[in-house]
């Protein structure tokens, strides 16, 4: 099993998987709340987990662990899921 730094990238892109999963079931609840609100819970539950995800995954690289493989997949994927939401957040409103 793997473990360390580039197991906690790909656990925070399951995260931030599921918390898109969530917020698009219980979108109803998000509907009376202010766009500060929406986008504010947006960053948090979708931005700032793959930002995370990509840290762990570059230090991963850095300290030159045995999953090079799971720590570049855990890097450019965190980086795409998040920088896809904050383009969402900022141009879509």
């Amino acid at each position: 099993m793997f473990s360390g730094y580039a197991r906690r990238s790909i656990l925070l892109l399951a995260f931030s998987i599921f918390n898109l999963i969530a917020i698009t079931i219980f979108e109803s609840v998000l509907v009376g709340a202010s766009q500060g609100t929406q986008r504010l819970v947006t960053l948090v539950m979708l931005v700032l987990p793959p930002f995370i995800g990509f840290l762990y995954g570059v230090q991963s690289l850095r300290t030159n662990e045995p999953q090079r493989g799971l720590a570049i997949a855990g890097t450019l994927l965190n980086a795409l899921f998040g920088l896809f939401h904050i383009v969402i957040v900022f141009f879509a409103g």
